[in-house]
Formats: C-alpha cells, sequence, structure tokens
C-alpha cells in the first residue's frame, strides 16, 4: 500500500509531466510580424508563426526545450539579424530561464519588448522603450532570469505606433495623421499671412545710436 507521501510525490510527478511549457505573444500594434524558433541542441525545430497586428498568438513548446525567437517585419528575409527572446524550460531546479537581447542587432526596438512570467509579471527582461538597463547589450552583461513559472509572455512591437504619425496603419490611424497634417498646415498658412499683412517699420521710425568703440557710447 503506497504511503500518503509516495502519493504526493507520484500526483507532483504527474503534474509535471503535464505541465505546458507556453509562450504568449501579444503585438501591440498594427504591423505584420512572424517569428523564427531556433532550437540550442536537437529539439524539434517550428514553421515560421505568423502574428498579424494586434493578434494573440500562444506557441506551445516540449518540455525542456531551449532555444531562441527572432521576430522580423512581414517581407523582411528570414537571414536579417533582430531583438532576440532567449528561453530554457525545465532548465535548473526546474526553472524557466530567459532574456532578451540586443547583441545580434542593438537597432531593432520594434519587435520583442518585455519578456515575463504570465502569472506573476515578474521578473521582466527587455524594455516598453529600447535602450534599456534589461536586455543583454554584451557578452559580460547579467541579464539571464528565471521563474518556476512555464506559461510566458511575450510584447512585440509598440503601443499606439499608428497614432504617433504612421500613415500606414488602418484607415482611423491615417485619418488621425491627416487630421493633424491639416492642423500644422493651416498654422502655418495663418503665420506666413500675418507675416505678410505686418508693415516693417519706416527707416525714419529706427532709432540708431552710434558706437565709437567696443563699449563705448558716443555722448
Amino acid at each position: 500500500m503506497l504511503s500518503i507521501i509516495s502519493l504526493l510525490v507520484l500526483s507532483f510527478g504527474a503534474l509535471q509531466a503535464l505541465a505546458l511549457n507556453r509562450i504568449t505573444f501579444i503585438s501591440q500594434d498594427h504591423l505584420g510580424r512572424y517569428m523564427i524558433a531556433t532550437p540550442n541542441r536537437h529539439d524539434p525545430e517550428w514553421p515560421d508563426i505568423s502574428v498579424p497586428g494586434f493578434a494573440t498568438v500562444d506557441v506551445d513548446f516540449p518540455e525542456a526545450w531551449s532555444g531562441n525567437i527572432r521576430v522580423l517585419f512581414d517581407g523582411a528575409p528570414r537571414t536579417q539579424d533582430s531583438m532576440l527572446a532567449e528561453f530554457t524550460f525545465q532548465g535548473g531546479y526546474g526553472h524557466t530561464y530567459f532574456d532578451v537581447s540586443a547583441i545580434a542587432n542593438n537597432s531593432d526596438t520594434n519587435t520583442i519588448k518585455e519578456f515575463f512570467p504570465a502569472e506573476s509579471k515578474s521578473p521582466v527582461s527587455g524594455c516598453k522603450v529600447y535602450p534599456c538597463d534589461r536586455a543583454y547589450y554584451g557578452p559580460d552583461d547579467k541579464q539571464t532570469l528565471s521563474t518556476p513559472e512555464t506559461h510566458m509572455i511575450c510584447h512585440l512591437g509598440t503601443p499606439n505606433l499608428g497614432s504617433l504619425g504612421d500613415r500606414s496603419g488602418p484607415p482611423p490611424f491615417r485619418a488621425a495623421a491627416a487630421a493633424r497634417a491639416t492642423t500644422r498646415r493651416l498654422a502655418r498658412k495663418n503665420r506666413m499671412s500675418q507675416s505678410r499683412t505686418t508693415k516693417p517699420p519706416a527707416l525714419a521710425e529706427l532709432e540708431f545710436v552710434p558706437f565709437r568703440g567696443m563699449g563705448e557710447r558716443v555722448a
């Protein structure tokens, strides 16, 4: 007959076997992207994964999968370097180890943003706005984080990007950008009109004060 402790150990083992390794990718803007998963070892590879604008995409990984994900804009070549989300499930002590790396391309500031556990929301790797001190910029940086959780969240893109003047977005964004452009054009036209109607002072109205030398005024 199994003891209570044995039953608890077996139950814990069964829960570990059923643990779901998942990363939820959340697009925060209207731009389409796709993801490339690259394993570190002989873990299974994935086909490219599409993430449309404003979409939420769940990607499940097998036990102990270790590797990285690159995120590229639709139409960009697969060979292009980008920000990396690096992670290992069921690493030391059964934890998930993760980080965001800017080493391959530190000018990529609008693909992978923040990477963090889904439940606790902490710790966080990556940046809302790059650069920041929560990403790898050099091989000697100490940025690898860990969590006992196996469900992670990865934010992609910049919130409200379309409302910042990007005219390639959906119609509401294009309309807002057009309205701002019209306002600026009318303001500029008004300033020019005012400058043309303002009469310059006559020469006789200007005060002429001669100077003899630096700082020396004629009486």
